[in-house]
């Protein structure tokens, strides 16, 4: 009931008064002690309260919006370990004294994710630097079936994000402190990088001991993500209860041999605060992260037990953990690894308990992994629309290799790396080999395997469907009617799509940021009009933004794919969308430019009809003498009754070359706004011409550009439309019926309280 009522804050578009919850919550603790059922809303309102306690604090945290985008002078000592790429560095800085402008304001953010740009210096974690730094508040894209970032970094106590400045008054005030955990972390990671050199050991190996996945790259995480094994890479539940595991055992066998200490304390108790010390200092070595805690937790719970000579039910040690990792952080509800991890003990709980003709280890082992891979299911489609086929085949070989093989190495020549480095250096060498052998089973695993169940995201009652299954699906033998789990499981892997009628459609304009995707679905096709932009050489929209949504709606095939132009902020997420999407064919501008069997270019005149919704190229013409922004491919969407106008790129030129040859067919109910609203764009014959009843516009929060201009946005206010942008409605779906247009903007429709309100004016 506890986690219950943190988990209904959670669900607050807005927080609610605390003082009044507060009283309310003590008058329901006044009548406990007479109505027992009042006991009940007691630890619900517990939880309420205080996770309501814990966002009010963090909420209070924040950055004014004065400060956004303002030249700050700011002082703090960078946490955890810096992550570099290339000629980026992120770090956190936690604020100690902000300088100038930004002491102004009481409650300055105390925790801040930084990015240096081009040849930062060696950054070591406890340092103590003074930075000339932009800021702004959390803000992410807000997609459906897309990563919550806002959510994460609220989770994390972040609560501004910026970069350093080249100009400025950047240097280092104090060196780090040698004895802290992050510095030793940091002295871990360089040892390490100087030892192991090969380059998937020297991916996989920091990961194992200390937490830091900065150097695991796409193909990596696409293999793991294939086989489910993912959490092999995490020091979680897995990786500390083994290590603790182990000490028990060794501690247990050798305290007899102590002497007085045998006498002084019982060997059970000394093993158990041997193996919570192991857990403790290895959950340092990874930071005390999230995933870490919780499960130094869960261990406490287990050990508890023998320190304190009594015997608990396995229900209440689970509850008991439950119950202290909400206590230290009920923000930890939010993440995806809480109900993982814990769903996944609970299952074995259930699954594995009081059941008669248990067999061999090899069979209770195989048993294990058939019942996390099916409980877990539900929750794997909820949270990742996808379940990994192979998982239980995968985790079957690889949990026990990596856990009684690889570790036990990684951990050993870790340990050895300050006292004997050429011995150090054979126990690493063998670690290498012994995780580049189980990474080619899983390489073949996920190259041949059926890799991944792709499903849409889940009803509530599908899920409710499909936990219920679960239940039924492990109930012990004895029981009839279990074959009717077969059935609720139904509704999570067939789940009923809501489709377009034929000659209806929508419209869904991307978050992308600073670019532009947006995708047209009919009733059996789907059409995808750019691809978004490049954030880096690890990120794109293609693969951040375009397939997570396309999981999170079912669907797995493009039909037509329109490329405007070859801009990065349009064709950035291309490749992503081309090696993971099947694409029927390819029209653009730059067809020279698109890697694909059926690439063409777009010119005036081809036009598709799909489920009686037509769509038309309207510019640039055939053998035109347009280039760049002005050859974008023009894209018209229409039905009997309504129409979109999909316009790239276009500036001055070819918006005149459109009203002169096209005048009628660029009137249009819905008009993408050209170049993101940009002043070279939108000329004001163009505008009259296209009449659009709603002007969309795709521009970054706070973009370099200063995209859509103000000039442009009054311009078509004048027209009296209707103006949305994705800046402040994230996702743009609009849906078009018999009965009219359906808007719906994604940051209003699941807005929660820690989503960024950005106080900009209505357009």
């Amino acid at each position: 009931m506890f986690v219950c009522g943190a988990l209904l804050l959670l669900q607050s578009s807005a927080l609610p008064p605390l003082y009044p919850c507060l009283l309310l919550l003590l008058l329901v603790a006044l009548l406990a002690g007479k109505y027992r059922i009042c006991r009940w809303i007691l630890w619900l309102g517990a939880g309420f309260c205080w996770c309501l306690l814990r966002a009010d604090g963090l909420l209070d945290n924040h950055l004014d919006p004065a400060l956004e985008g303002v030249p700050l002078t700011i002082e703090g000592r960078i946490s955890g370990l810096p992550v570099c790429r290339r000629d980026t560095c992120r770090f956190v800085l936690k604020t100690q004294a902000p300088v100038g402008n930004a002491g102004q304001q009481k409650d300055f953010p105390r925790r801040i994710r930084i990015s240096w740009y081009d040849h930062s210096p060696l950054l070591v974690p406890g340092q103590l630097w003074r930075l000339r730094v932009k800021l702004k508040r959390p803000w992410g894209f807000m997609n459906p079936g897309g990563f919550d970032f806002e959510g994460w970094l609220f989770q994390q106590g972040i609560r501004a994000t910026g970069y350093v400045l080249e100009k400025g008054e950047n240097r280092l005030l104090e060196a780090s402190v040698p004895m802290s955990v992050d510095y030793l972390r940091h002295t871990i990671r360089q040892k390490l990088a100087t030892v192991v050199l090969n380059d998937l050991p020297a991916a996989l190996i920091p990961a194992l001991v200390v937490g830091d996945g900065s150097r695991m790259e796409d193909q990596h995480w696409r293999v793991l993500t294939a086989t489910g094994t993912n959490h092999l890479l995490a020091i979680s539940g897995l990786h500390i209860g083994l290590v603790a595991g182990m000490v028990f055992f060794l501690v247990r066998r050798l305290w007899p041999l102590s002497g007085k200490l045998a006498v002084a304390m019982a060997s059970p108790r000394a093993a158990a605060l041997a193996a919570m010390l192991a857990a403790v200092v290895y959950a340092a070595l990874a930071g005390f992260a999230i995933p870490t805690r919780r499960a130094l937790v869960m261990t406490g719970a287990v050990l508890l037990q023998t320190l304190l000579y009594r015997r608990f039910s396995h229900s209440h040690v689970f509850c008991l953990a439950l119950l202290l990792v909400v206590v230290i952080d009920p923000m930890d509800v939010l993440a995806p690894g809480f109900w993982l991890s814990f769903g996944a003990v609970g299952l074995i709980l259930y699954g594995m308990s009081h059941r008669t003709g248990i067999r061999g280890l090899w069979w209770r082992w195989g048993r294990t992994q058939y019942v996390v891979a099916l409980g877990l299911a539900p929750m794997l489609t909820f949270w990742f629309r996808q379940i990994p086929v192979t998982g239980m085949l995968a985790n079957l070989v690889a949990v026990p290799w990596v856990s009684l093989v690889s570790i036990p190495l990684v951990l050993g020549g870790s340990l050895l790396l300050p006292v004997a480095d050429s011995l150090a250096g054979f126990v690493l060498w063998l670690a290498a080999i012994s995780l580049e052998w189980i990474w080619l089973f899983l390489e073949k695993l996920a190259e041949f395997g059926p890799g991944v169940l792709a499903l849409p995201a889940p009803s509530p009652f599908a899920l409710i469907s499909g936990m219920i299954a679960v239940l039924v699906l492990l109930a012990p033998r004895g029981i009839p009617g279990r074959w009717l789990g077969i059935i609720c499981l139904l509704p999570l892997l067939s789940p009923i799509r809501t489709q377009p009628s034929p000659g209806e459609f929508s419209l869904v304009l991307l978050d992308v940021g600073q670019g532009l995707a947006a995708a047209i679905r009919t009733r059996e096709h789907l059409v995808l009009y750019d691809t978004g932009p490049r954030y880096s050489d690890m990120s794109n929209a293609g693969g951040s933004v375009i397939l997570p949504w396309l999981r999170y709606a079912g669907l797995n095939r493009v039909d037509l794919l329109v490329l405007s132009h070859g801009d990065a902020d349009h064709a950035g997420g291309l490749r992503d969308v081309l090696q993971d999407v099947e694409v029927g064919a390819v029209i653009s501008s730059i067809p020279q430019e698109v890697v694909h069997q059926d690439s063409r270019e777009c010119h005036s005149g081809q036009s598709w009809e799909f489920d009686d919704v037509h769509l038309q190229i309207l510019h640039p013409p055939r053998n035109t003498r347009f280039q760049g922004n002005n050859a974008s491919c023009v894209l018209k969407v229409s039905t009997r009754n309504f129409s979109v106008l999909l316009p790239g790129d276009i500036e001055r030129e070819a918006e005149w070359g459109l009203v002169r040859d096209h005048a009628a067919e660029i009137r249009a109910d819905v008009l993408v706004v050209p170049h993101h609203g940009s002043k070279s764009s939108s000329t004001t014959a163009f505008i009259r011409a296209t009449g659009a009843r709603y002007v969309l516009f795709s521009a970054g929060y706070r973009n370099r550009f200063g995209f859509p201009n103000q000039d442009i946005i009054a311009r078509y206010q004048a027209t009296g439309s209707r103006m949305l942008d994705t800046a402040r409605s994230g996702a743009i779906e609009m849906r078009f019926t018999d009965s009219g247009i359906d808007t719906i903007r994604r940051r209003q429709n699941s807005r929660r309280f820690w989503h960024s309100d950005y106080y900009l004016p209505e357009q």
